[in-house]
Formats: structure tokens, sequence, C-alpha cells
């Protein structure tokens, strides 16, 4: 409940998330995902997340890839 009550507290339009499953098992994992999901979509908020885990991008509207610094062509699904 820490991502409840610290990121959305003042009602933002946008949140940041970064790396919100690294040191977690699957399940615990999805279950993070899941309420981050929940959260921003009760609330009409955005949320842009930066993970290395892509098992997470399952729960994205969107996924762009940097790679080396640069977006990797055709990383932009709809």
């Amino acid at each position: 409940m820490l991502f409840r009550s610290r990121a959305l507290m003042n009602s933002p339009k946008l949140v940041l998330v970064d790396e919100p499953t690294s040191a977690l098992d699957s399940k615990l994992g999805a279950q993070v995902m899941d309420l981050i999901v929940g959260e921003v979509r009760n609330r009409g908020t955005a949320a842009v997340i930066v993970t290395h885990d892509r098992r997470i991008t399952s729960h994205a509207d969107r996924t762009v890839e940097i790679t080396d610094g640069r977006l990797a062509a055709g990383a932009v699904p709809a």
C-alpha cells in the first residue's frame, strides 16, 4: 500500500514508477502490477513504468524499448 498512499495521495495526472517488480518473485510482482494498474485506471491517472522485467509488459497499454540510449526500431506497438 506504500505505492497507493505516497504516489497517488495528491491525485497526480502522471505517476512515474521505477522498477516496481525488481526484487519480487513472479506471483508478488503480478500482484504489485495489478495494484498499480488498478489504481491508475480507477483514478484516471497515467503511469510511466520503467523496468528491465519483460514479464510486466503484458500489463501495459503501450510499450517502448530503449536500447543503448535510443528507441529500438518497431518498439512502439499500439
